[in-house]
């Protein structure tokens, strides 16, 4: 969710901190990670695929979701940065780990037409 007064690509890293890393962003710029900088990177440069309503259980007819998803890609040249991180799920999050993209993925609510989309935008082979 977005604080109040808090822009939507500050949301979305932070929340990323707090429920893969279990940590916040302060933590991170005090120990200087490098994974700090390749992150800031990563979360300023993100393409917006979806803004608006979303299919989701809590929904009634007087209240609903609605969602900003963002793409954040890594590209191969790329990948060495992010290679050994160590996931460590936060509050929120079961468990939280990198996965291969798949039509046997079985995602929450509107998430499957997320990765579509993705996957459409990047001509990628679904």
């Amino acid at each position: 969710m977005v604080d109040k007064g808090e822009s939507i690509a500050t949301a979305l890293k932070r929340e990323f901190l707090e429920e893969v890393f279990d940590t916040d962003d302060s933590a991170l710029r005090e120990a200087k990670h490098e994974l700090g900088n390749s992150l800031n990177t990563l979360f300023n440069n993100g393409d917006v695929i979806y803004e608006g309503y979303v299919d989701d259980r809590r929904n009634t007819d007087n209240a609903w979701i609605e969602t900003t998803a963002v793409h954040f890609h890594i590209s191969e040249s790329e990948e060495s940065r992010y290679e050994g991180v160590k996931f460590k799920a936060g509050s929120d999050a079961k468990n939280a780990k990198w996965i291969d993209i798949s039509k046997q993925l079985r995602l929450y609510a509107s998430h499957s037409n997320f990765i579509e989309t993705i996957v459409k935008r990047t001509d990628a082979l679904w």
